[in-house]
């Protein structure tokens, strides 16, 4: 009897380890997988010898194929490469759901709900309704939006000269800088006012937006994987840092929005996110009955999260390359003062007037690129891609490194250079195989704000001040921390202010 209850067991055993290395006819190919964990140790393995998870699928891409297929745990994978197959596949509707992650679920109360991790025709509703708000908002000279970025541009670079005087020192940790100046356009766009920069609030909050992109990474994190590890190691598994970071963001935004409730005025025109939402909430037929004070804290702390990381981290690069290659420096500061003047200050309108700057940001975005594998897509249902079966569920990540870098689209794509960028007259020519925000309906629309917010931050600084690697230090590290985005290494550099002459 315990014989055959033995061989039961064994042949249960032997058949779920079957199941588990089992592949779906026309799987893309990829490493073998093993039962329980699939391809994870040599993703891991790998992992520890390029440091980057976008280079670990770029060299298993050479080896099978710029449609890769894994599996993590119990979940199927799927790695795009190749700047003209994303740019195809990005296109295709069944390609455009999100995955049910631990990560994205609990961050969002256990339900569908925000901006950049939720799908659906709730989803829909909320970014067709949150691009309206923003697309209000504006692009002209008297908008709140260019109003909002000229002010705190403007404050910058005032904190910058008065820092550089009293203290007598040139020294900037330009991400401490950046990070205020640019969570305060976001403030303020979302909330209607700005913070000073010595609020202990405000350092409190950035401190946990930073944080909660280092307790993750592309791939969701260990708990996404196996969440059952949060009741045994929470410590060690990270989930109670995720947890106290994000009870500290959802705090800080719910009382936000209870302010504006108890302040929101029906009959006047909104001037910031929160209150345009709610009084979208108070009509009946603009947002469906889903929509709750959950959604709007979700929806909030997407928007400022991604915009304070992604928009920072953009910047601190582009002023990193700017100091590797620093023939540009007085390039861009030549055009700017021709175009700018050197008493007046740059505005956002001066960008069609300037294409070398405008080149310069766009040769630094492909080449440091701070999320190289996007946000996890997922198969609506059962697909066919290149002649591969792609079930409905598995989890599509789209390598932009590759397409940043692929030699069939860029001449000489590891090199840094500008003028690929612009034409033989010397005007700015856009190229569409750049992906910066995305593709199809997934697209980023953050663009409305980061395009001018980096163009006018960019040039603010540059227009007033001389910059510089300073004295005994190394130039700025071009390799990044990699979490859920790549994220700069914080550096130092030179200010000196140039004279108004």
């Amino acid at each position: 009897m315990f014989i055959i209850f033995g061989f039961c067991i064994l042949t249960i055993v032997w058949i779920f380890c079957l199941e588990n290395c089992w592949k779906p006819i026309k799987f893309p190919p990829g490493p073998r997988w093993l039962p329980f964990v699939g391809c994870f140790q040599r993703i891991h393995k790998l992992k520890k010898q390029t440091h980057y998870y976008y280079l670990v699928f770029n060299e298993l891409s050479k080896i099978y194929g710029p449609i890769l297929g894994l599996k993590l745990g119990k979940q199927k994978f799927v790695i795009i490469s190749g700047n003209q197959l994303i740019k195809k596949t990005l296109m295709k509707h069944e390609f455009n759901g999100r995955p049910e992650s631990f990560f994205f679920k609990v961050r969002s109360f256990g339900k569908n709900k925000g901006l950049l991790f939720a799908d659906g025709s709730s989803w829909y509703q909320i970014k067709r309704t949150t691009i309206k708000i923003f697309s209000s908002f504006g692009t002209g000279y008297d908008s709140i939006m260019n109003k909002c970025l000229k002010t705190e541009a403007e404050m910058m670079v005032i904190y910058l000269k008065n820092k550089n005087i009293k203290a007598g020192e040139s020294l900037i940790a330009i991400n401490e800088v950046l990070n205020v100046a640019i969570t305060n356009v976001l403030w303020t766009m979302i909330a209607g006012y700005r913070f000073n920069e010595d609020d202990p609030k405000l350092h409190k909050i950035l401190k946990a937006v930073h944080e909660a992109f280092r307790t993750n990474d592309t791939l969701g994190g260990i708990v996404s994987h196996l969440p059952f590890l949060r009741f045994i190691i929470p410590e060690l598994s990270g989930y109670n840092n995720l947890m106290a970071v994000l009870q500290t963001i959802w705090v800080f935004i719910g009382e936000e929005i209870d302010n504006h409730l108890e302040t929101l005025k029906i009959n006047e025109q909104p001037n910031n996110l929160i209150d345009a939402f709610l009084l979208e909430l108070s009509s009946k037929d603009s947002l469906n009955s889903s929509f709750d004070r959950e959604e709007l804290i979700v929806l909030c702390m997407d928007i400022f999260m991604a915009g304070i990381k992604t928009t920072t981290d953009s910047l601190i690069d582009i002023f990193a390359l700017l100091l590797h290659h620093s023939e540009w420096i007085e390039i861009l500061q030549s055009d700017l003062d021709a175009v700018v003047g050197r008493k007046n200050f740059p505005a956002v309108q001066n960008k069609i007037l300037l294409p070398r700057v405008e080149a310069f940001i766009t040769e630094a975005h492909r080449v440091m690129i701070h999320a190289p594998l996007g946000l996890p897509h997922r198969t609506k249902e059962d697909v066919s891609l290149e002649g591969y079966h792609i079930p409905k569920d598995t989890v599509v990540l789209f390598n932009f490194y590759s397409a940043h870098n692929d030699s069939s689209c860029w001449d000489k794509p590891e090199e840094f250079c500008p003028q690929r960028f612009l034409d033989e007259n010397g005007v700015f020519r856009w190229r569409n195989e750049l992906m910066i925000f995305g593709l199809g309906r997934r697209r980023c629309i953050g663009d409305i704000i980061a395009k001018p917010l980096q163009f006018l931050f960019f040039t603010s600084i540059l227009h007033h001040f001389d910059i510089g690697v300073p004295v005994g230090h190394e130039l700025p590290r071009l390799d990044g921390i990699d979490g859920f985005t790549v994220s700069p290494w914080p550096y130092l550099m030179t200010l000196t202010i140039k004279s108004s002459e």
